[in-house]
């Protein structure tokens, strides 16, 4: 992925924040005993936004522009540290917050109710960066083994 045209990254885009206008799951929510969220056609479609956002452009900025360097995984592993670290704050926060002030029958659901946070807070991308970080750190390894020539192999 050496060429990564403004255009596609705009149209894909376009096509997962679309996402939200069909009917994949038939307009059902994630309910607890806190209540319900957003319909998971909505949550689907930010999250693939999110992800197209995120890992693409972070994917050709390695390759593009740090291949050569010593910095070649410090893209991946910055995104996944900064997406390990917005999770484990949105689940303190929950822990925090949220359990001294819930009901007594509401707190047996506490990592439910993380689970929940995790998948609806949307103005935080924290399983988008974990998961761009990942596909940022596997293709470098990938091509990096794909480029490094094999020692043992003979030279024509």
């Amino acid at each position: 992925m050496a060429y990564l045209p403004c255009g596609t990254w705009l149209l894909l885009l376009y096509l997962t924040a679309s996402l939200h206008r069909s009917s994949i799951f038939a307009n059902t929510t994630i309910c607890g005993p806190w209540g319900c969220g957003p319909t998971n056609d909505a949550l689907v479609a930010i999250h693939a936004t999110w992800l197209v956002a995120i890992s693409l452009p972070l994917i050709y900025l390695n390759q593009r522009y740090l291949a050569a360097t010593r910095w070649r995984f410090t893209i991946g592993k910055a995104a996944v540290i900064t997406g390990i670290a917005i999770a484990l704050s949105i689940v303190g926060w929950q822990w925090l917050v949220w359990l001294p002030e819930a009901d007594e029958n509401h707190r047996q659901f506490i990592w439910q109710r993380c689970g929940f946070a995790l998948a609806t807070t949307i103005d935080c991308p924290a399983i988008e960066l974990i998961i761009s970080g990942f596909a940022v750190i596997g293709v470098e390894n990938f091509t990096s083994r794909n480029l490094t020539p094999d020692p043992t192999a003979p030279q024509f």
